[in-house]
């Protein structure tokens, strides 16, 4: 059963969009199509993969006051 969206395009129609900040967390993980498999991927080898031009500024931060 399929319970994850694959972090890349495969379809040249469909434009892949990636917010900036998850250059600076050091590590992703993904669901690698199931989603009790994960595998993990250092975020700049991914940003490497899928190019800059998928970078774009899409989640708004959240201030957090304690």
């Amino acid at each position: 059963m399929m319970g994850a969206v694959p972090p890349f395009s495969f379809d040249d129609r469909q434009a892949l969009r990636v917010d900036t900040r998850l250059r600076d967390v050091g590590t992703l993980w993904f669901n690698a199509g199931a989603l009790e498999k994960s595998i993990t991927l250092n975020a700049a080898d991914y940003f490497r993969i899928v190019g800059d031009a998928s970078g774009a500024d899409i989640a708004t931060p959240v201030a957090v006051n304690a």
